[in-house]
């Protein structure tokens, strides 16, 4: 499940000048003057509560909603996986702010941009509830997985399903 939140990026400009003040001597001395301007920017921020990583696509950041459809194709199961997540862009805003030497400065902020993006992947099942016998022994059942792996060109067995991730 994903939320969008915000979060709060800030970023900050050191301005400085010079003016020229008459002394108590009657004298002009010039005087430097700094001051440090910051912004911020609020803007969307996804928040995971659950999600995983398998299908996600290579430029995805953050965890990843997965989302499947089935195909049967000779008596197996061809899962399509898409895995929503997010990209993203580091972006830079400038924000006008106006400082104590009378003049408007544009103070960098750099924030995260996030934008949606679209993995996917596949998954081969095989289920082999059909051949659930109560009087084989573990033998016979390890010689049963082992040939049912074989045959379909599999890697995994668990719960009589045999599967397999897809290029």
């Amino acid at each position: 499940m994903m939320v969008m939140t915000t979060k709060t990026y800030e970023g900050s400009l050191t301005i400085y000048w010079s003016t020229n003040e008459k002394g108590s001597d009657g004298k002009y001395h010039t005087v430097s003057h700094s001051q440090t301007l910051t912004a911020e920017v609020e803007a969307p921020y996804p928040t995971y509560f659950w999600g995983q990583n398998k299908f996600k696509h290579p430029q995805c950041v953050t965890k990843s909603i997965l989302k499947t459809e089935e195909t049967v194709q000779d008596n197996q199961s061809i899962i399509t996986v898409y895995a929503h997540g997010y990209r993203c862009e580091r972006r830079l805003s400038y924000i006008s702010k106006k400082g104590n030497d009378g003049q408007w400065h544009d103070v960098p902020v750099y924030w995260d941009d996030y934008q949606p993006i679209v993995g996917q992947g596949s998954i081969l099942i095989l289920e082999d509830n059909d051949k659930e016998d109560a009087n084989m022994t573990q033998s016979q059942r390890v010689d049963h997985i082992s040939d049912v792996l074989g045959k379909a060109g599999m890697s995994v067995y668990r719960k009589h399903i045999a599967s397999k991730l897809r290029n």
